[in-house]
């Protein structure tokens, strides 16, 4: 119609992932053209996630996503606005809307179980906030996203059960200690993302959760006592193998620190 050429409604299907209610405007099709397109999509998480690993995107967060894995469903909308001519100033906005997704952020990252949230995007990064999920036995609440300085990170806090713990197999060494836990306790949690590898970072009081370990780590449930678990990537270093170092700590009585090769 006079140099605009327009879309209503249509449908469209990449793999498994259905696209409905598309409508889009190219504009000025015989000079600068310029095309806008809105769209809405249902279809398997795991196969969302795989499209991120495999455009640009992967690049813009430093291939974080690049292992994870997700269970189900999940709802997309979706808008671009592409300047024909110019399409490197393309622009694009949207949102993910989890419904009890399974997610694993990293292989060595906990499983988000019943992940339930909403995640806006645009071309530049995406966040998420106000969200939930199960990990560790019990609820967490976190929130996060790509950071101006180009890391991905995401904080939270939950509550961990000494059942969920020595599920929690990504923990190593302290996953085995949880055979001798009972109880529940809160804890606050990060996770980030350095040149694609993750680091974490937890702490506690452990109030509600009982060691039962010779003295001196036996701990009654009401008795406080610091936990903190941290992993740090190191910087490159030429010709040497990517590190990271995992540091533990427990009150005044633990203290121990590994170099590892990932």
């Amino acid at each position: 119609d006079r140099g605009t050429l327009t879309l209503a409604n249509g449908r469209a299907r990449h793999g498994a992932i259905a696209f409905t209610g598309v409508n889009g405007v190219i504009r000025n099709l015989e000079g600068d053209g310029r095309m806008t397109l809105d769209a809405a999509a249902r279809g398997p998480l795991a196969e969302m996630l795989r499209i991120v690993a495999t455009s640009p995107v992967n690049d813009w967060i430093g291939k974080a996503l690049a292992t994870s894995t997700g269970s189900g469903n999940a709802d997309l909308k979706l808008n671009l606005d592409l300047p024909l001519m110019h399409l490197d100033t393309s622009t694009a906005k949207g949102s993910v809307v989890l419904a009890g997704n399974d997610i694993r952020i990293a292989p060595d990252s906990p499983l988000l179980a019943g992940a339930k949230g909403r995640v806006e995007f645009t071309h530049k990064g995406f966040a998420i906030s106000g969200a939930s999920a199960r990990v560790y036995g019990g609820d967490l609440t976190f929130d996060g996203g790509l950071q101006p300085d180009g890391t991905l990170r995401f904080n939270g806090q939950g509550t961990a059960t000494a059942d969920g713990l020595r599920r929690a197999t990504e923990l190593g060494q302290v996953a085995r200690v949880a055979t001798a836990l009972a109880g529940r306790t809160s804890y606050r949690a990060s996770l980030g993302f350095v040149r694609g590898e993750a680091e974490v970072n937890v702490t506690s009081n452990l109030v509600g959760l009982a060691l039962n370990l010779p003295a001196p780590l036996a701990k009654a449930a009401e008795t406080p006592l610091a936990l903190r678990y941290q992993t740090t990537v190191e910087p490159l270093v030429a010709g040497q193998p990517a590190r990271d170092t995992l540091r533990f700590e427990l009150g005044g009585i633990v203290q121990a620190q590994y170099l590892r090769e990932l």
